[in-house]
């Protein structure tokens, strides 16, 4: 009945499509973000430098040692390694849904902390970084595009799952 009706009238039938597609977007704007049900895990990034160094040195002297105080922290589900040839070591830990993403930081930087004494001296000049990264949506929106197409970090990636 419904169908033979718009099919009659098509103008009608795309008029209320688009007040229907306005509606929704006028409600997304309206409905307060604390409805918004929290489904991203937390995650909690660690970042060094090292000068000069390769790929393989980064990933024998700066990774492993991090990597190696990493396991048995509580709610963490996985961690990915990322190293670039430029010197840099990221290490993105992910917990499961529910962690409290402050003390998921502040257990992550004591296990950093532990580690710093069997980093190279390079590293330990400049520095471990222990932080929340943003994931908000807002922040990607605002992202250029040339930023997204090409990105530096590449070469070699480790994927660790830790189950209890």
């Amino acid at each position: 009945m419904l169908s033979q009706f718009c099919i009659k009238r098509p103008i009608f039938a795309t008029v209320m499509a688009i007040l229907i597609v306005l509606a929704g977007i006028i409600s997304v704007r309206v409905l307060p973000v604390s409805q918004y049900p929290n489904i991203t895990p937390p995650s909690v990034m660690i970042s060094a430098s090292y000068d000069g160094a390769d790929i393989q040195t980064l990933s024998r002297t700066v990774a492993q040692p991090i990597e190696a105080q990493l396991s048995g922290i509580q709610g963490l589900i996985y961690y990915t390694t990322t190293l670039r040839s430029s010197g840099e070591v990221r290490i993105n830990c992910t917990f499961e849904i529910g962690t409290d993403p402050n003390n998921a930081v502040l257990e992550i930087n004591n296990r950093v902390r532990t580690a710093e004494r069997k980093l190279p001296q390079a590293v330990r000049n400049v520095g471990v970084t222990v932080r929340k990264p943003i994931t908000s949506f807002a922040s990607f929106s605002r992202l250029p595009i040339r930023a997204c197409r090409r990105s530096p970090w590449r070469t070699m990636r480790t994927s660790i799952s830790l189950t209890n």
